[in-house]
């Protein structure tokens, strides 16, 4: 199978708060790129819904962003248990955040292969 991802992930975890029209969800990023992010969420979403994210990488990120997104995969988390984060969520970011790549090269994991 060929790789369809036009940037490279990087395996980090922070909070991120999901808002789809009224209703916010909280979320752990388990992987994040220029173009969208991988959530382990304690809601689900259903697949097309735009949604606007809000999050800091980690703490010696200063800017809050404000991201819109939209949901291009839902699956169930096999990983949590059960527990806060029973759901996985694919958002494709709205524009790509080119950014992002030299502010996560500095302190994540080698890049997540899943």
């Amino acid at each position: 199978m060929s790789e369809r991802r036009a940037h490279e992930r990087h395996c980090i975890w922070f909070p991120v708060s999901v808002e789809s029209g009224e209703k916010t969800t909280w979320a752990v990023c388990r992987d994040i790129a220029a173009g969208g992010i991988l959530l382990s969420s304690s809601g689900a979403i259903e697949i097309g819904v735009t949604v606007t994210l809000t999050f800091r990488t980690g703490p010696d990120d200063t800017s809050e962003r404000k991201v819109e997104g939209n949901v291009v995969r839902i699956d169930r988390s096999h990983d949590d248990g059960g527990g806060a984060w029973p759901h996985r969520l694919g958002i494709a970011f709205a524009e790509p955040i080119p950014e992002l790549e030299s502010l996560l090269e500095s302190w994540t994991l080698p890049p997540s292969s899943g």
